[in-house]
Formats: structure tokens, C-alpha cells, sequence
């Protein structure tokens, strides 16, 4: 008569905090003794082993007695978690063992493996995600040893760790391209990439993926140039150092609604979201993050134009927010303003100005942000390089102060410059950067 255990691997014995129950004994539709053995009656060979439960190991298994004479076979290699963030939790489902129990008791240990290095100290079912499992590879190896056999090893599926890819639309005129010299300051960190355009600074092609530059692939903009997203990816990055920047740019100077740019169906605004439509058909794993807008210059230049502003902005939110597959109707956007002093010297600009500001009061999960004391270089419409890192930096705030308040909440909130939206509040009236809320 042989005698054959059936045997899971490490994790069995004991609890892990925060691991998952445990599962049941393992039963079959052959005899099994109180320590899981199965005892086959019949010599026969293979020897036909069917699971019913748990799940994870239902199957039917053959095992020859030349393999179980050779050391413990492995029936089931152990299964991981999908993938987790940095500082999340994985585990893993030990797997399964069967041996011949005459020949003494196994011994099963689990390692975690990166990138086929082993990781010191991780040989529990559970394992801590770590900054340097980033961009690799995680799997992990059993070992079942015997006395007196050959230790056998099986191993896990590999699960890739990757950085999440978050995706922000830059769209508007010469501002949020940049018109202004690079200062030579910080550049773009290592993990901020842009999606290129053909004939453009990168030297990439049509919806290329490649590293970000001063000089975005806008549809226009001069080599050597910044605009504000430089510092807002840099603050972006160092807040979320384990997240990958993925900027998506098409602005272009000159355009605005009142020249029939930016409305549903233009040119550009057709570009922007095509281009975003492309992106996501084409990767489905990144995250749409938000909209980035600057642009009312162009729509300064007459009374008419600069009173229907507000409406035609809040139309191109809602029509965009639609059109893009990956944004939904909570999507973020935000609007910056203007040069103050060249807002100062028209009446129309005030208008738009006033318009920009008072975004968040008419559309839900919009943010305002302030450019008050920012100052232009000589052309005196264009931000200079210092004024456009501030900006860049006062955009990130505004964009994480909507993205901690995507649930309920109150409808407004201030916090220095930057004015936010978090659901459609009542009408407020709006006097400069101070906002009173209606009834």
C-alpha cells in the first residue's frame, strides 16, 4: 500500500495579521485521515488524485510513485494578489504539495522574489509593496524539502509592479504654452513624460510617449521656452514620488471662442480631445487626472466677446468633460488668471478676468486660480519665468485641494489664492478673490 499527504505550502500553520482566512482541509473523492494523508488502497501508478475543495486547488491530479520517490510533487503553484501601490499589501495562496508520507514529513517555505533576487526577509503569504518593486517584477518561489529527497521548487506567476500613470490635459493659448525664456532653473523629473506631436521640439511623432521638456509639443511655442506646467509637474512629483506625470499638451497662442478655436467641434478643441481619445483606446490602465486651462486674452478684444466668456467657458467644460471617453462629469479643470496688470488697463479684460474667477459659482469641481501678484516680462501679457513657476505651483494646489474634496462636502472652499468648487454651489456673489455664498 503507498501512502501519499497532500500538503499546502507556507502559511498553513499560525495566522498572519491581515492575511485572508485560511482554507478548509483539503478534501477528495479518496479516503483522508484526520492529518490530511490520503491512503491509496490500490497500487496503482499513476495514482489519480481528484480535489474538490477549496477551489483554488479543485482539479484532478496524476502522480507517478517514480515522482514521489524523487521528493514532494507540486500540484498547485502558489497564486499572488494582483498587483498594489507602494505601501499597500500583497499576499499570496500558498500552493500545493503532494508526497509520499512514508518517507517522512515536508517542510514548505515561500519566498518573495523581485526581479529573480530574492528580497530579504519576505517569506511570509503577505508582503509590504515597496519604492524599489517599482518598474519590476514579483513573484514568489515554494520550496518543499523531505529528508533524505531532492528539494523541489515551483513558483508563482509573475505580477509587474508599475507606477501609475496619471494623465493631465494642458489646452488653452500663448500662457499655457509659454512664451517666456527658461530661467534655467529645475526641469522636468525623470518620471514626467509628455505625449509627442509630429515636427514639434521632442522630435516625436503623433501620440508618441516621451520624456516632458521645457519647450512642450504644443502647436506652437519657440525652443528654449517654459510654461507653468514645468512647476506643476515638479510639484506634482513631489508629492506623489511613485506616480509617473503624463502631459498631454495642446495649446496654441492666439486662438480663443470668439475666434472659433476652443467650441465644440473647432479645430483645437477637436485636437485636444482626439488626442486624449487615442491615448486612453490605446492604454486603458492610466488615469485621466484633470484638465489644466488658461486662455481669455483673445476673447478680451470686444464687449460682446468678453460678456459671452463665462458661457461659452462653461459649455466647453461640459461639452469636453463628455467628449473625452476617460473624463466623466466630476473630472477636474482648472482656470488660471490673467496678468493682473495687463487686466488693469481694459475694461474687457476685467470682464474676463471676473469671468474666470467666478468659474467655480456656476460649474462643479472647478477651481480658480489666483495670479494675483504675478507680474509679465517686457511684452507685458505673458507671465515672466518666475511668475509662471508660481503659477505652475499655485495650479498643483488647486488641483489637490479638488482631488481631496471628490466627496460630499461644502460647496466652496478658500484657501489663499486658489478658490475651488466641490459640487454646484448656489449663486455667490464674488468680489475680487473673496467669495460670499448664496442662499
Amino acid at each position: 500500500m503507498l501512502s501519499i499527504s497532500l500538503a499546502l505550502g507556507v502559511g498553513l500553520v499560525g495566522d498572519v495579521v491581515g492575511a485572508p482566512p485560511l482554507p478548509p482541509p483539503v478534501e477528495t473523492t479518496v479516503m483522508t485521515t484526520a492529518d490530511n494523508q490520503i491512503e491509496i488502497v490500490s497500487g496503482a501508478d499513476p495514482v489519480e488524485i481528484v480535489v474538490t475543495a477549496p477551489t483554488v486547488y479543485a482539479g484532478t491530479y496524476l502522480v507517478s510513485q517514480a515522482e514521489l520517490a524523487a521528493g514532494p510533487v507540486s500540484l498547485v503553484p502558489p497564486a499572488l494578489s494582483a498587483a498594489a501601490d507602494v505601501g499597500q499589501t500583497m499576499q499570496y495562496t500558498p500552493g500545493l504539495w503532494a508526497y509520499d508520507a512514508t518517507r517522512g514529513a515536508i517542510v514548505v517555505l515561500g519566498q518573495w522574489v523581485r526581479d529573480d533576487v530574492d528580497i530579504a526577509g519576505a517569506t511570509e503569504t503577505t508582503y509590504d509593496v515597496q519604492a524599489a518593486d517599482l518598474d519590476t517584477v514579483l513573484h514568489v518561489r515554494e520550496v518543499a524539502m523531505q529528508i533524505g529527497q531532492t528539494a523541489q521548487a515551483h513558483v508563482s506567476a509573475p505580477v509587474p509592479i508599475v507606477r501609475r500613470t496619471l494623465v493631465f490635459s494642458l489646452i488653452g493659448q500663448s500662457n499655457m504654452v509659454g512664451f517666456t525664456p527658461f530661467d534655467g532653473a529645475a526641469t522636468y523629473p525623470d518620471q514626467a513624460f509628455q505625449v509627442a506631436r509630429t515636427g514639434r521640439a521632442s522630435g516625436g511623432t503623433n501620440d508618441e510617449i516621451v520624456p516632458a521638456q521645457t519647450l512642450l509639443d504644443h502647436h506652437d511655442g519657440s525652443v528654449g521656452f517654459m510654461g507653468l506646467a514645468l512647476q506643476f509637474a515638479i510639484e506634482h512629483m513631489a508629492a506623489n514620488p511613485y506616480d509617473r506625470v503624463l502631459l498631454v499638451p495642446d495649446a496654441r497662442s492666439s486662438t480663443g471662442f470668439a475666434g472659433n478655436h476652443w467650441n465644440r467641434g473647432n479645430v483645437y478643441y477637436n485636437s485636444a480631445v482626439s488626442r486624449l481619445n487615442t491615448l486612453f483606446a490605446a492604454n486603458p490602465d492610466f488615469e485621466f487626472s484633470g484638465f489644466l486651462w488658461h486662455m481669455g486674452e483673445s476673447d478680451a478684444g470686444s464687449a460682446a466677446d468678453a460678456d459671452a466668456y463665462a458661457g461659452r467657458l462653461d459649455q466647453m467644460i461640459t461639452d469636453i468633460r463628455a467628449d473625452v471617453t476617460a473624463a466623466t462629469e466630476t473630472t477636474p479643470f482648472v482656470v488660471g488668471g490673467m496678468v493682473p496688470s495687463w487686466v488693469a488697463g481694459d475694461a474687457n479684460r476685467q470682464t474676463v478676468q471676473a469671468a474666470l474667477s467666478a468659474t467655480p459659482a456656476r460649474v462643479g469641481r472647478t477651481a480658480f486660480v489666483d495670479s494675483s501678484g504675478l507680474v509679465p516680462q517686457a511684452d507685458g501679457i505673458h507671465f515672466d519665468a518666475a511668475s509662471l513657476r508660481i503659477l505652475g505651483a499655485r495650479y498643483f494646489a488647486a488641483l489637490d485641494m479638488l482631488k481631496a474634496s471628490s466627496g460630499p462636502g461644502t460647496a466652496w472652499q478658500i484657501e489663499g489664492t486658489v478658490i475651488q468648487s466641490t459640487v454646484m454651489p448656489a449663486a455667490p456673489d464674488v468680489d475680487g478673490t473673496l467669495v460670499l455664498e448664496g442662499n
